[in-house]
């Protein structure tokens, strides 16, 4: 069941398909990832050259493993999109600095240089997870665009999973569209976790109705390691 809800949010792809940029935004459980790839795929499918970006290293391993026999698209996360790209233009970096000033400053601005002295480009870029990328980081993003002020770009997101303050200078100048439906828990896990939910429209769940939520308190560091096994 939850299967097939998750197929049902990816119609909402189709009312996209004309759009060349668009921020879609949406709470966990929406399915943006699943959107995310599907998007790429579709694009691949057209014959473009796309680029699937994240933040974090396992959520690029997912990526790339749910990509990796589609042909046209590269899947990884900007940190190692950032330093491949940089280490293949033979500029140097001083990486004993402090690591804020080395990724919201220094980084995208060699980036830049570094993407100009290459010719690695994508006519479209899906980045997931896009509510923790800094604001200085969509510049060198879209220098890797073939067409830097038409290419494609698709940002997933979601406000109340941010790690950081991170939500401007994104490239899209539409208003989002958004997800409201959470597609992958079941009643009973949507309904307890529903109460920390921030935001304008509170997400609706259509899914079987699940067991009863178990909650296990942990009091120390050596009763969490325990919980983690016994869960």
């Amino acid at each position: 069941e939850l299967i097939r809800l998750t197929e049902q949010q990816a119609q909402a792809l189709d009312l996209l398909r004309h759009h060349r940029r668009a921020i879609i935004q949406g709470c966990a459980g929406s399915g943006k990832t699943i959107l995310a790839v599907e998007k790429a795929k579709q694009l691949a499918a057209e014959g473009l050259r796309v680029l699937l970006l994240c933040y974090n290293k396992r959520l690029a391993r997912r990526l790339a493993g749910e990509t990796e026999d589609v042909e046209n698209v590269t899947a990884t996360h900007f940190h190692s999109l950032a330093v491949s790209t940089i280490k293949v233009a033979e500029i140097e970096v001083d990486w004993d600095v402090d690591s804020e000033e080395l990724w919201d400053r220094q980084i995208p601005e060699l980036l830049v240089d570094a993407i100009v002295a290459t010719e690695e480009r994508y006519a479209a870029i899906i980045v997931d997870a896009a509510q923790d990328f800094a604001a200085s980081w969509w510049d060198p993003i879209q220098w890797l665009l073939e067409d830097e002020k038409d290419g494609v770009i698709f940002i997933f997101m979601d406000n109340n999973q941010r790690l950081y303050d991170r939500t401007e200078g994104m490239p899209v100048e539409t208003p989002p569209f958004s997800l409201t439906l959470n597609c992958r828990n079941t009643i009973s896990i949507h309904e307890f976790v529903a109460g920390y939910y921030q935001g304008e429209a509170a997400p609706n769940v259509m899914a079987p109705a699940g067991r009863a939520v178990e909650v296990i308190r942990c009091h120390d560091a050596s009763d969490l390691g325990l919980s983690l096994i016994h869960i």
